[in-house]
């Protein structure tokens, strides 16, 4: 579903993270910057392996920024 992969594409840049969506009808691995970097071909059944390679890049982004002391009340 289009819909799916541009939202778990959004989620990987915003959080500079990877992300495994899995799901009974799509898989998806996409890298940090939001690249889709291997997925399904919609056949049925498949396995769908990535080879994840973990740099610098990682957590690098906005959430880099956070400020968990605005909302450690929440967190108890």
């Amino acid at each position: 579903d289009d819909m799916n992969d541009a939202l778990m594409r959004t989620r990987a840049m915003e959080n500079s993270m990877w992300v495994a969506f899995v799901h009974p009808k799509r898989c998806l691995f996409i890298d940090p910057r939001g690249k889709v970097i291997a997925q399904d071909r919609g056949e049925g059944d498949e396995l769908v392996t990535a080879r994840i390679q973990l740099d610098g890049r990682v957590g690098q982004g906005a959430i880099q920024d956070r400020r968990p002391e605005l909302y450690r009340e929440i967190l108890k």
